[in-house]
């Protein structure tokens, strides 16, 4: 037999299929039985909402009760790697096998050379039997009377004045290399926040920008406690958007990314001060 010959069967034996089924909605007990018979002759990786699961009984976990989303044929485990993105691109090195979040398991060619980690996106070797993020339905118990101090912070969230924020912001052009949008939507915020009785303030910090640095502001609103007032809980949205191309300056609204977010602060502010 020759070399070539023992390579490819070495190949051959180090592929192995790989499924990929949809956890959303499943049971933990489920999801965790999945898990225990990937790992007798194989692997698997949990990502929130999709559940990888490896080997040669790979595709007898779609028989399981859990949806299967897509399979994959002669995967070999040395080819695979986690890469995350921030404010970048779409990811372009390999082919995704699975995703959760800006997180992607990916199959890339062992002879591609792998961009570099940088602000915007991480390249991480691949590790099996990992929780990358925890489908929080899984976890769910069976649940007594609701405290009634929080029902009252609950009852009081208006999803219509809510949405009324994430509306007045996308008003805005929020770009990061914008200014008169940006810092007029900074204003707007700092606003709600004094009018529901934080004290605010606006600390500068730099940035890189298509013409270099620049100047910009975060937007903090602090509400001290009473009983344990050396104890943070900080909660937080994004008030800048931006375009598809990373370096774009034109109009963004954001509407999603991420007034909506900024909007849930300023309601939280809101339901949350006057009740103490």
């Amino acid at each position: 037999m020759l070399i070539s010959d023992l390579l490819l069967l070495a190949a051959i034996a180090s592929s192995e299929p790989v499924v990929v089924l949809d956890i959303a909605n499943a049971r933990s007990d489920q999801v965790e039985q999945a898990k225990i018979g990937a790992a007798r002759s194989g692997w698997w990786l949990e990502m929130g909402d999709e559940l990888v699961v490896a080997g040669p009984q790979a595709r007898l976990h779609s028989q399981s009760g859990l949806p299967m989303l897509r399979s994959f044929d002669g995967i070999d485990e040395a080819n695979l790697v986690m890469a995350g993105r921030g404010c970048a691109e779409p990811i372009e090195v390999g082919r995704e096998l699975a995703s959760s979040g800006r997180w992607q398991l990916r199959e890339v060619d062992p002879d591609t050379a792998l961009p570099k980690t940088d602000a915007h996106l991480t390249i991480r070797p691949f590790k099996r039997n990992v929780v990358l993020a925890r489908q929080y339905r899984l976890d769910e118990r069976v649940r007594g009377a609701a405290d009634p101090q929080i029902q009252q912070v609950v009852d009081a969230v208006d999803p219509a004045r809510w949405f009324g924020d994430v509306t007045t912001l996308a008003g805005y052009d929020r770009s990061s290399f914008a200014t008169t949008g940006l810092f007029a939507a900074r204003d707007w915020i700092a606003g709600r926040m004094q009018a529901e009785g934080l004290v605010v303030t606006t600390p500068n910090f730099t940035m890189n920008s298509p013409g270099g640095s620049i100047t910009r502001q975060n937007v903090l609103g602090m509400w001290t406690g009473t009983v344990t007032p050396d104890e943070w809980i900080i909660v937080g949205a994004h008030y800048d958007s931006r375009n598809a191309n990373a370096n774009s300056t034109t109009a963004t609204p954001g509407a999603e990314d991420n007034a909506s977010g900024c909007a849930g602060v300023l309601e939280l502010a809101r339901v949350l001060v006057p009740r103490q």
